[in-house]
């Protein structure tokens, strides 16, 4: 029988903004640095783990913050500790390579909460925000619209290659099915956004879909066979 021993708690240590402490999501281990030194961010470095954190009142309009940890020991990698890319403790974070540089992108949901006088209607609209996988934000997405009856955005942001043409795409769900779709290079819509290394053919789409489109992808999950020693950007 499997026997699990505790390795560590978070936080550990000394972290920005201690207040939020709280996490409510399913956090997504994935690889975001170079831990052995060869050059490479691949399976062969420690794992990392990425999640939303909050300071845990459970209210729905509470605000949370991306955060990254080593997951040998819990030490921080980066927290995204900016009043501007507050994100919605509830919903699920996505992770894959978008963009084809063989290193993953953090996609969430900006937390977006409309002053619509009822419980309904908080939640009819929002975006989804990218980062790269050291934190540095990447670009804001249009609008997403949901239905005036939505009382909570507990949704969950998907990538997957929807049409097997070996390029991925992100969404969010559930509930509407309401969708915009444009190229990488146009989606981003926000103060600085940057679509840098992005392709045209790369397309980005928004949903509010009856269900999640799919976990996240890792970075080194191909269409054709690959040999996982991807490698890691310079500059």
């Amino acid at each position: 029988m499997f026997q699990p021993v505790l390795l560590y708690t978070w936080p550990v240590g000394s972290v920005p903004s201690p207040g939020f402490k709280q996490v409510f999501m399913t956090p997504v281990v994935i690889n975001l640095t170079d831990d052995d030194g060869d050059g490479f961010i691949n399976e062969q470095d420690v794992p990392d783990i990425v999640f939303n954190s909050f300071e845990g009142g459970l209210g729905i309009s509470e605000p949370a913050m991306i955060r990254a940890i080593s997951g040998d020991d819990g030490r921080t990698l980066f927290s995204i500790d900016d009043s501007r890319f507050r994100t919605n403790y509830e919903t699920q974070i996505a992770l894959g390579d978008i963009d084809g540089d063989n290193l993953p992108e953090i996609l969430a949901s900006k937390l977006v909460v409309t002053d619509s006088g009822s419980v309904e209607g908080k939640f009819v609209t929002g975006n989804i925000l990218c980062f790269e996988h050291t934190g540095a934000f990447k670009w804001e997405s249009e609008a997403w619209h949901a239905p005036e009856s939505d009382i909570e955005d507990g949704s969950a942001i998907g990538i997957a290659d929807l049409d097997h043409d070996g390029h991925r795409r992100s969404g969010a769900g559930p509930r509407s099915s309401t969708a915009t779709a444009s190229s990488c290079g146009r989606a981003p819509r926000a103060a600085a956004a940057s679509a840098t290394g992005c392709s045209a053919r790369r397309s980005i789409w928004i949903a509010r879909a009856p269900w999640s489109c799919c976990a996240a992808t890792p970075p080194t999950a191909r269409t054709a066979p690959c040999c996982g020693r991807c490698p890691r950007r310079t500059g």
